[in-house]
């Protein structure tokens, strides 16, 4: 009998749980159960099935998100809930699927889309890559770090505390390449338990920053944090918290990048140096006229601080568009609107346009591009970035 290929049904929540629980019986029911009933963007149209004589056989999930892109929201497509049972396995089901799960991010003018996985191979078949996301593993704790303010820490009362952390969220995290965009109804239904830890630093009544980690052994691992730009020392203050002498202090700790550089004049005081260590992110470029379009708030602003004036096909290896820069603004279309054959065009493969996208790489050195204007232009339009994914945001 023929696999039926289609949208979930409300009806079929439960054996969809049922489903997931049978593939990742490691994981459990009530992990997938709260993925879809504490997500306030929960879209039945986001799940794709493949269905045989009633029996949900493979799945796939979007999850409908907006990230952050270097002071611009790009909308995004998550990728989660990849799963096939075994008496199905090796038929393609989720190939079409995640090419199903594409289309439909398409038509919905969907940017970018993420994933995690071990098996890089499968999803790289259908266009997404590897985009790294730095992060550092410090030893020669514990220690002191210096330059910390006066401030009360204590852990978040999050009723209380909860907007103005969120506000600090938003303020550190736009400036970043990645970090989810995030509303008050995700704060307090998909994050609420996942930041029950969380320190707080306080002066005078005002929250000025905060602090999420997680220990494995003798490793602290930072997964979020968050400062207004005036308070860097209420920060070091948290970080101090978490790192000072004590019986049970951990002996390294692993920390992103945005971290590194937020903190970097103070992380001068560690005994060793740091070793790199990379977080695989997959990303892909969906539909790349909708993710100029979302990018042309910042865009604008990068071409007028160039000068740059003129006409760009910009080919990011998953298809192109056309920007247009003049005095009444950037005009962004498909690449067919460029009328004429001597536009100037910046061509880059997949791999390298979603890095550069994400900030891993120099855009003087990489793609192909047919004029020193077209050069430029692509400098202007990206800049170094810092890379960041907070895990709490994981689907």
């Amino acid at each position: 009998m023929e696999y039926e290929f289609r949208q979930l049904r409300e009806e079929e929540l439960p054996a969809w749980f049922d489903h997931l629980a049978t593939v990742f019986a490691h994981v459990g029911r009530e992990y997938f159960m709260n993925h879809w009933y504490q997500d306030p963007w929960a879209n039945l149209a986001g799940i794709e099935v493949a269905v045989r004589q009633g029996e949900i056989a493979a799945t796939v999930r979007t999850f409908q998100r907006a990230v952050h892109m270097g002071c611009a929201q790009v909308r995004m497509g998550g990728i989660g809930e990849v799963s096939t049972k075994e008496a199905h396995r090796r038929k393609g089901l989720s190939g079409r699927l995640l090419e199903s799960a594409l289309h439909n991010m398409w038509a919905d003018k969907v940017g970018v889309s993420v994933l995690f996985t071990g098996n890089v191979a499968h999803y790289q078949r259908h266009g997404w890559e590897i985009v790294k996301a730095e992060r550092w593993r410090y030893s020669g704790l514990p220690v002191t770090l210096p330059g910390a303010m006066d401030v009360q820490v204590r852990p978040i009362n999050y009723a209380y505390d909860i907007e103005s952390v969120a506000a600090i969220y938003d303020r550190t995290s736009a400036a970043f390449a990645g970090p989810l965009a995030r509303s008050m109804p995700y704060w307090w239904n998909w994050l609420r338990a996942k930041h029950a830890k969380t320190l707080v630093a306080e002066k005078d009544g005002q929250i000025l920053a905060y602090l999420l980690t997680n220990r494995r052994e003798d490793q602290l691992q930072i997964e979020e944090f968050g400062v207004k730009p005036e308070a860097v020392g209420a920060l070091i203050a948290l970080m101090n918290a978490v790192l000072e002498p004590a019986a049970d202090a951990p002996k390294s700790m692993l920390m992103p990048a945005a971290l590194r550089q937020t903190l970097a004049d103070a992380l001068q005081a560690l005994p060793t140096p740091p070793e790199r260590n990379e977080q695989k992110i997959m990303c892909r470029v969906v539909n790349p006229v909708a993710l100029a379009q979302q990018m042309r708030p910042v865009w604008v602003k990068r071409l007028q601080a160039a000068g740059w004036r003129g006409a760009l096909v910009l080919d990011t290896g998953m298809g192109s568009c056309c920007l247009r820069m003049d005095d009444a603004g950037l005009n962004i279309g498909a690449a067919e609107q460029a009328d004429a054959v001597d536009v100037p065009k910046a061509t880059f493969s997949h791999e390298e346009f979603i890095n550069l996208l994400y900030g891993n790489g120099d855009a003087a050195e990489i793609g192909r591009c047919t004029t020193p204007a077209a050069r430029t232009a692509v400098q202007a339009l990206f800049p170094a970035v810092i890379h960041t994914w907070w895990p709490a945001d994981g689907f």
